[in-house]
């Protein structure tokens, strides 16, 4: 007879142990040998070439410093930039004289972060349609189709708002870019601060990897691993930095080489001027009661994960600081709110 989700969550409790990759001693190093049993196949790019990454990278990248007994970096200080958790499954299998084996199944890491909210908000969703669509629209560097879009909304605010209304959210658009280029200009200036208007705490989510040489037992069927650590494992972590730290955003850079369009590119504004500007000649509002989703058409493997199994969004009124190392992966966020109704939703009602 199978087990109970209870029964499975109750199975694996009493399996996997959580190790802080800080903690961890170099020399004799019990778990040092786990790690070469590590591989993760991190994405497929166009041309099918396979991305890998795995724990031994991140242990080979620290130096026991034995005077201080603590994990320093050669380089960028990286101990202190992210904390590595091990996710260790101490009974994986059992060799000939009956002892168990352990084999790490995940890691996850977190860092702290900061995100930065708009300026100004609009007084109902199909203003805040609106107004998306104009930003969209202004960030567009071709001046023909720039024009284009403009004009075509025009046409169709002036057919659901006065004219006061459609100027002043205008105003507001093109304040958002004014904002967005300052803060470019600041990056080349010797400023040493950058407005945010808004600012909200923020934890990141650096790392989120599974061993593919590693299999759930049998007799877990009701869910993935990837579930299991993120709404257990990881959400166990995360509750105790939110408990102790204001904390309103989990978000991450999503490393999915194989996307369709980059959401950050020409393309993809373009896209979603399009899709913005169909939905305001239906005179239904992207963001209002439709519940239809104005993400440009990304369809990144990766992408689709986070969004589907954790609801992470792709950023629309907020913003990142993201840094070079992660220039091209993808910015995905989830106010701590939702994260707390989805989990309550899909994984409290069991």
């Amino acid at each position: 007879m199978s087990m109970t989700f209870e029964e499975q969550i109750a199975f694996l409790e009493d399996r996997f142990e959580v190790v802080p990759l800080s903690k961890l001693p170099y020399k004799d190093n019990p778990h040092l040998k786990l790690t070469q049993d590590f591989e993760s196949r991190r994405t497929v790019d166009e041309k099918g070439n396979i991305y890998y990454t795995s724990v031994e990278g991140f242990i080979i990248a620290y130096e026991y410093n034995g005077r201080v007994g603590s994990w320093q970096a050669y380089d960028t200080n990286r101990a202190d930039t992210s904390r590595i958790f091990l996710v260790i499954d101490t009974k994986a299998s059992v060799d000939e004289k009956g002892n168990f084996i352990p084999q790490i199944a995940f890691y996850f890491g977190f860092s702290s972060g900061l995100v930065v909210g708009t300026p100004y908000q609009t007084n109902s969703p199909a203003e805040e349609s609106l107004m998306n669509a104009y930003r969209d629209a202004m960030s567009l560097t071709n001046t023909k189709k720039k024009n284009e879009f403009l004009g075509n909304l025009d046409r169709y605010a002036g057919k659901l708002f006065d004219e006061a209304t459609v100027r002043r959210i205008r105003k507001l658009a093109q304040k958002e870019i004014d904002i967005r280029l300052d803060r470019e200009k600041t990056f080349e200036s010797n400023h040493q601060s950058i407005l945010g208007y808004r600012t909200y705490p923020g934890i990141e989510l650096t790392h989120f990897v599974r061993n593919y040489k590693y299999a759930l037992p049998a007799e877990i069927t009701a869910f993935t691993l990837g579930d299991y650590v993120f709404w257990e494992l990881l959400w166990n972590k995360l509750m105790i930095i939110y408990e102790n730290l204001g904390v309103q955003y989990l978000y991450l850079f999503a490393a999915d080489f194989g996307i369709s369009v980059d959401p950050h590119s020409e393309e993809a504004r373009e896209l979603a001027a399009k899709a913005r500007l169909k939905s305001l000649a239906g005179n239904m509002p992207v963001n209002g009661s439709s519940g239809k989703s104005s993400d440009p058409d990304i369809t990144g493997k990766l992408v689709s994960y986070y969004r589907k199994h954790f609801g992470f969004k792709l950023l629309k009124d907020n913003a990142l600081l993201k840094p070079e190392y992660d220039e091209k992966c993808i910015s995905m966020s989830t106010s701590m709110a939702e994260l707390q109704a989805l989990r309550a939703d899909k994984w409290g009602k069991r």
